[in-house]
């Protein structure tokens, strides 16, 4: 590790450590706004900022949980395994549009994990949650395991569909490939898997041509299949070519079965934020876009 690195890991963590203290300053506002507008069973702030959207409490939870249902096709019967739950915005989206199936939400963060178990569970005991003990040194430093590792802890559960909503958008292509693979693996026969991803295509070269996109990402080297928004904290933000993405799936026995690009590339008419892509294993049906 070069003098540099280590002073951008240093001035990161100062960083890290500033925000932090930020929001439990803040916490006590947040808990007294919650409770006079009865919204005490939302997560505090300092579990919120963790999966961005501060600006309503849902998040994106009741946006998502309605494209489960329209884009996914979810059904009362299902079951969910959703990767990267953090602290339950979607589960708490999914019970307040009236869906109480079988879900497992995993994370690496702890604390989101604990709140999930303390505050959704009780009420709703088909809805269960487990740390993910990943080691991610952004996220979860203390980690004991790598993710193929955790993935093998999972073997022989099988799920109709699996959620990686802002999941592969803080994540480099090694462990991407793991994730699609394992993914793939606890699918159902007619299961699907709904995740979110930046993608770049010729679309997006177009829009960033016209500074149109709301994130400038940067390839490292120039020719990489995939690009970052922060090359001192690549996790950050993470952007992959479309073919790329194709291609990793295709090696894991997935097929796409729909793409809805979102609007952050500058896309005018784009359904969500990010982009929305649908597959499923086993014998792929045409792509419907």
């Amino acid at each position: 590790m070069t003098e540099t690195d280590l002073r951008e890991r240093q001035v990161n963590r100062l960083l890290r450590g500033l925000r932090t203290a930020f929001y439990r300053a803040l916490e006590p506002f947040d808990m007294a706004f919650r409770r006079m507008n009865r919204l005490s069973g939302y997560p505090p702030i300092a579990l919120r900022r963790h999966v961005g959207h501060l600006g309503t409490l849902d998040g994106t939870g009741a946006e998502f949980a309605a494209y489960l249902k329209l884009i996914a096709g979810l059904k009362p019967s299902d079951s969910i395994l959703d990767l990267g739950c953090g602290c339950g915005l979607l589960e708490l989206g999914l019970l307040k549009s009236g869906w109480q199936g079988k879900l497992l939400g995993v994370d690496i963060h702890r604390p989101s994990i604990r709140w999930c178990q303390k505050h959704i569970t009780p009420g709703v005991p088909s809805f269960t949650f487990e740390h993910a003990d990943i080691c991610n040194e952004a996220y979860w430093p203390h980690g004991r395991l790598t993710a193929q590792q955790y993935f093998d802890t999972l073997a022989g559960r099988k799920f109709d569909v699996v959620v990686a909503k802002s999941l592969f958008t803080h994540m480099l292509p090694g462990e991407t490939e793991v994730y699609l693979k394992s993914m793939s693996g606890l699918l159902k026969p007619a299961g699907r898997i709904f995740m979110t991803f930046f993608l770049m295509n010729d679309e997006y070269r177009r829009q960033e041509k016209t500074g149109r996109p709301s994130i400038r990402f940067v390839r490292q080297p120039a020719d990489a299949a995939y690009a970052v928004k922060r090359t001192d904290a690549p996790t950050a933000s993470v952007a992959y070519e479309e073919g790329h993405i194709m291609k990793l799936m295709a090696s894991a026995g997935l097929h796409r079965q729909a793409v809805h690009y979102g609007f952050w590339a500058g896309n005018e008419g784009g359904l969500s934020y990010q982009d929305i892509l649908l597959a499923t294993g086993g014998a792929g049906s045409a792509d419907v876009h």
